[in-house]
């Protein structure tokens, strides 16, 4: 067995699911599924139980589970001990994060950074993007967290994890006739805000970067009536019936949306209807901070996230 099969078990005695294993670590399910077969040989007893529901760990499957676990957990940190021994860590790391994300996790991520590494101090810098880039470009920050959308331009890049886009449809727009049903989540194709009147948020930004690119995509140069600093913004104007607007997914952005149901997803064909979140640093730097920190990084802020 594999290190890196190990961790996509892992990841599958967690989900329970093949699929969502399968994208979890950007492998094809075919390829997990071989990994599983051949562990399943190696040890001599099956993992799960196999039935129409899906997959359930066996009993054996579950000390299986414990174990792997246990194994990773000590790899991690032997690969931590050995790192730090020939990269000196920095004793101080300064993060961006825009203001949106820095109201849903900058506390939790604050607080299990600093019990991951406790000889580093952490901070956060509540920015948009553009002062985001303008503090990394400037060494007032060490990192900043984004989406992908945003060029890395002379920055190192780490990619990580997956976010849904959506649309805000303003209450009561026609539009809300070309609304599909798919598994239960609702999918509005962007081409159908051709002439709906649209809010959007300030150029810098990265939302603003997803929804120029989705109305690109989408073959038409949106009725832009308003624009606006930050997401709670966009999604006020269409509860109130006046902009429709493109916007990501995050859990606090399905609770606003709980008792108005406004929020549609991008149909997948759209090469942004998922894209990744990024952290971009200053150069050269890399190799001075622990794996962990960008390991706890990206459990917080893929907690928050909506896939």
């Amino acid at each position: 067995m594999k290190l890196e099969e190990l961790r996509w078990l892992n990841s599958l005695f967690r989900n329970c699911n093949i699929s969502a294993t399968a994208e979890e670590h950007f492998i094809t399910q075919s390829a997990l599924s071989q990994c599983l077969q051949r562990v399943e040989r190696e040890v001599g007893f099956p993992l799960f139980e196999r039935s129409n529901k899906g997959l359930r760990p066996t009993e054996k499957g579950q000390v299986f589970a414990k174990t792997i676990t246990r194994m990773l957990k000590a790899y991690s940190d032997f690969e931590q001990q050995i790192y730090l021994m020939d990269h000196p860590a920095l004793d101080e790391i300064r993060i961006g994060l825009a203001p949106f994300m820095a109201s849903v996790c900058s506390a939790e991520l604050l607080h299990d950074l600093s019990q991951k590494c406790p000889a580093i101090r952490f901070s956060v810098l509540d920015a948009h993007t553009k002062e985001m880039l303008e503090a990394l470009e400037n060494r007032e920050v060490h990192m900043i967290i984004v989406n992908q959308a945003v060029p890395k331009e002379q920055f190192d890049s780490i990619l990580f994890g997956k976010m849904s886009t959506g649309i805000f449809l303003r209450r009561g727009s026609p539009v809300e006739s070309h609304i599909e049903m798919h598994a239960g989540k609702k999918y509005l194709d962007p081409v159908w805000l051709k002439d709906e009147p649209i809010a959007i948020t300030r150029k810098g930004q990265a939302s603003r970067k997803i929804a120029e690119g989705i109305f690109k995509e989408a073959g038409f140069t949106p009725n832009i009536v308003q624009e606006i600093r930050n997401m709670s913004g966009l999604y006020k104007l269409a509860r109130e019936g006046l902009t429709s607007s493109v916007c990501t997914i995050t859990k606090e952005v399905n609770e606003w949306d709980q008792n108005e149901n406004l929020i549609c997803r991008v149909p997948k064909q759209y090469s942004m209807a998922q894209t990744q979140w990024q952290i971009l640093l200053q150069p050269n730097i890399l190799n001075s901070i622990p794996k962990d920190v960008f390991r706890v990084i990206e459990k917080v802020v893929q907690g928050v996230t909506v896939v």
